[in-house]
């Protein structure tokens, strides 16, 4: 079962590796700074985007996403250590590409296993009810994303500016999250672990966080004792969870920075 991965621009290769019921669409507003200088590798996870899901349960933990992404990334010509990057769960996944020492920068957007133990119940809670409400109400939710308006009431908790997401990028995200299919069971097998191991990451680390971020709060979900000395943490003014539509230029500057 091969990811859906997508290719674009020339260059040293980028790896960018989207979140929990997210795809490869999200790095849309970022792609034409970033492949103007990079080769630009996006995937979409198992059981996201155009990606069948994974039915081994053993492969959904992120460790072994991460090893499978380094399998992908070879089948277009890019052996490993790369850049990554990536937001959420994709974070987290980047972090562990450089645990096995697959990386050769690491940018992490919001990037998810940052607590002490178990993943905090507020977002598994947040998660599914966003889904459930979305999934009830398909027809009225599409209305809603049409209008700046609804988007900011309906996507500020992801979002920090939800307002400039436009109303077709904006669909396409609800539709994707709210029909990933591999969502209950990743969340299921992610929920007990967090990111562990990356004292050792030798390579340079940058891990950035939205000022709107209200999703993975500071006291809960941004622990630094995992991370590398070297780790150089940026905030991101204005910006939510997913910041890719917040300030395009400013975080691909950042990523851009970051695995310089």
């Amino acid at each position: 079962m091969a990811w859906n991965v997508k290719v674009r621009g020339e260059g040293r290769p980028l790896v960018l590796v989207h979140g929990i019921a997210s795809s490869l669409h999200i790095w849309n507003p970022l792609l034409p700074r970033l492949a103007a200088e990079r080769r630009v590798i996006t995937v979409d996870l198992p059981g996201h985007g155009a990606t069948a899901p994974e039915p081994n349960p053993a492969q959904r933990l992120v460790p072994a996403m991460a090893a499978r992404l380094v399998e992908e990334v070879r089948g277009v010509g890019v052996e490993a250590p790369f850049d990554v990057v990536g937001n959420s769960l994709g974070g987290w996944t980047a972090l562990e590409v450089a645990r096995i020492g697959a990386a050769r920068s690491v940018v992490g957007l919001s990037p998810a296993g940052l607590w002490p133990g178990a993943g905090p119940s507020s977002i598994r809670r947040h998660f599914t009810v966003l889904r459930r409400t979305g999934r009830a109400v398909p027809g009225l939710a599409h209305r809603i994303l049409n209008h700046p308006v609804g988007r900011t009431i309906a996507l500020w908790t992801l979002f920090g500016r939800p307002w400039q997401v436009p109303a077709d990028e904006a669909t396409v995200a609800f539709d994707g999250f709210v029909g990933c299919a591999g969502f209950t069971d990743l969340l299921a097998q992610l929920s007990p672990f967090h990111f562990e191991g990356g004292a050792a990451i030798g390579v340079p680390v940058t891990v950035a966080f939205g000022t709107r971020d209200f999703l993975l709060l500071p006291r809960t979900a941004r622990h630094r004792a995992e991370l590398p000395p070297q780790t150089r943490w940026v905030d991101l003014p204005g910006c939510g969870h997913v910041p890719t539509w917040d300030d395009p230029e400013r975080v691909a500057q950042v990523i851009l920075d970051g695995t310089a």
